[in-house]
């Protein structure tokens, strides 16, 4: 068996907080890292959709980098920092800051003003990863950025490039269940919880959590039930969580960008937890917080 290049680990998201002049709220921010910890999660990575990573300037970026090394290291905790921009020499120009803080891991994902061809990929992947062949790398693969990777693709870059080593795969289909129930990889798959249930009766895969956040002790357990093939338990826990998720479209009545949904999730455990986000985009408003709170309350 081939050995992953990433720990099988319960990987989550921090947000970022803000105050009415967008400015960064540390002591919220540690609240959620310390509540995460408290809980048992050691990798939470920064600046995905859900961090707004895709909305800060250099400065925000450096700030909170800079915060977020310094928490995550009086834990001896495994940092990784997201890298979301439309050019390789954007996305330099951050992992130079994020490495003066003594962060090797990393995020990226596609460019996505125009949809990239292989052998544009391969070009970005020679900028970050071949020039920076003492960082690691994830990929965040989503159909935002308009070309959603499969696996059997992942499955050659990882052949291609040593240090190109997990995926946030945000979507599963049968042909990637299928190729990575057939092919040996050294990437670390991770997948929001019901897609993480659905690949592990195939293949080992890693946990990303999602609703999940809403309880952490909760999704700890359902990690072991997923890993035990536990498939009465997995149901139950599965069942709570896409009741959180039906209901919750029904009261907050978007659309909203997915980190206004991440948000909520880190409010419901840190009540002063800020849900506003840099400008345009829009967090939901306070009665509509409120009546996802309740009914969160009442589905757990």
């Amino acid at each position: 068996m081939i050995k992953k290049r990433y720990e099988d680990i319960i990987l989550a998201t921090a947000c970022i907080p803000w105050n009415d002049k967008y400015e960064f709220q540390k002591q919220s921010f540690a609240k959620q890292i310390n509540n995460l910890i408290d809980n048992g999660i050691t990798h939470i990575y920064l600046f995905g959709t859900a961090g707004e990573g895709y909305a800060v300037n250099h400065k925000q970026f450096e700030e909170i980098v800079s915060y977020y090394a310094k928490l995550m290291d009086s834990k001896s905790l495994q940092t990784m920092v997201g890298l979301i921009d439309l050019s390789p020499q954007r996305m330099q120009e951050k992992i130079n800051i994020a490495k003066k803080y003594g962060i090797t891991d990393f995020q990226f994902s596609l460019p996505s003003w125009q949809e990239v061809s292989d052998v544009e990929i391969r070009s970005l992947m020679d900028e970050l990863l071949g020039k920076n062949r003492d960082c690691n790398f994830l990929l965040y693969n989503l159909t935002r950025v308009k070309r959603f990777l499969p696996a059997k693709l992942l499955i050659q870059l990882a052949n291609e490039y040593e240090n190109f080593i997990a995926v946030k795969h945000t979507r599963l289909s049968d042909e990637d269940i299928e190729v990575l129930s057939n092919e040996e990889t050294p990437l670390q798959f991770f997948l929001t919880e019901n897609n993480f249930a659905k690949l592990s009766e195939y293949t080992d895969c890693s946990l990303l959590i999602s609703i999940g956040n809403l309880d952490l002790s909760m999704i700890k357990q359902f990690q072991i039930a997923v890993k035990n093939h536990d498939k009465e338990l997995v149901s139950s826990y599965l069942e709570k969580i896409n009741t959180i998720h039906t209901k919750m479209k029904e009261i907050i009545t978007g659309p909203y960008i997915d980190g206004a949904y991440d948000k909520l999730y880190v409010k419901y455990n840190i009540n002063d937890f800020s849900t506003r986000l840099l400008p345009p985009y829009q967090s939901p408003p306070l009665e509509q917080i409120l009546l996802f709170e309740q009914m969160v309350k009442e589905t757990l």
